[in-house]
């Protein structure tokens, strides 16, 4: 069964855009949230379609590669409705993901 999570990463490249556009089609929003205090790194989140947070870090891992390593901030579950604040402006390509992952939830829909 799905499950969605909001998750965070510094993002050390110096083009923060995954690797092609849209990403992968569990990436259901993504969005550049400002710098971290060393000036190089963004501050990265996702709203992420997943069976466990380990996939979910996979799915982003996938779009957007780090030789270095990714280091991650935080993965929280969010309910299937969760929508992210007013900051996080919703793209038109992340409508239909987000809405239709969050009716298939409510049919029981799985990934």
């Amino acid at each position: 069964m799905s499950k969605r999570y909001w998750l965070s990463w510094y993002e050390k490249s110096e083009d923060h855009r995954p690797l092609k556009y849209p990403p992968g089609k569990n990436i259901l929003g993504w969005w550049c949230s400002g710098y971290r205090g060393d000036g190089e790194s963004k501050t990265m989140v996702a709203l992420v379609k997943a069976g466990s947070e380990s996939i979910a870090w996979l799915h982003v891992e996938r779009d957007w590669p780090q030789p270095q390593g990714m280091e991650q901030r935080f993965c929280n579950e969010v309910s299937d409705n969760w929508r992210p604040s007013d900051r996080f402006p919703i793209a038109d390509w992340m409508k239909p993901r987000i809405e239709r992952n969050a009716r298939d939830a409510q049919a029981g829909g799985g990934e």
